[in-house]
């Protein structure tokens, strides 16, 4: 599998899903210079019928009503694993950091790629795909060793980490992310 081939899968696996929203204040003159290119009504989590606007990457805004010149920034799911894949190098890698949620948070299962005639990749990097993949009920201290055994995987998951990180994470996200890093780092 290309790296293109991965992009392109991760972007139609995540198509409709949207990252936890990140709150920007903005003047409504940058709003309109954003570039709003549709208004449509979507539901999200408990959102159901509020009124979002697109913007030409694919984010949606919502207009926080409760703080001034505030918005509600929700950026396409596959943004975070394009931005994944942009912090690595080589198209394992890539491959890797476009696909290291899709198993895990889509119906897309590891057969269902086999079966597409889409997990022509070499077994290195299929190790480290399964690895990346969370189980449901997996301890994270678990899988966070798991991937450790894996230079390929522990690259992947330090950008994974390093994006998440950059996005506002909760505090719970925070801590559990400040114990995987020493782990990871000292792997490689």
């Amino acid at each position: 599998m290309t790296p293109e081939q991965a992009k392109a899968l991760c972007i139609k696996a995540h198509e409709g899903r949207y990252r936890r929203p990140t709150t920007v204040k903005v003047s409504e003159d940058l709003a309109n210079e954003l570039g709003i290119i549709e208004i449509n009504t979507i539901p999200y989590e408990d959102d159901e019928g509020c009124e979002f606007y697109t913007l030409p990457d694919g984010s949606k805004w919502l207009k926080d009503y409760t703080q001034s010149n505030t918005i509600q920034l929700y950026k396409p799911y596959s943004s975070h694993s394009i931005a994944v894949a942009d912090l690595l190098t080589t198209d394992e890698e890539k491959v890797l950091g476009y696909l290291h949620d899709v198993l895990e948070d889509t119906n897309i299962t590891y057969n269902s790629l086999y079966y597409k005639g889409l997990c022509n990749m070499s077994d290195r990097v299929r190790n480290a795909l399964k690895l990346l993949t969370k189980s449901s009920g997996q301890n994270y201290k678990t899988y966070i060793f798991n991937i450790s055994q894996c230079k390929l995987a522990t690259k992947v998951k330090l950008a994974d980490i390093y994006h998440n990180r950059s996005c506002n994470p909760s505090e719970h996200a925070k801590k559990k992310y400040l114990k995987a890093i020493p782990i990871l780092l000292n792997a490689l």
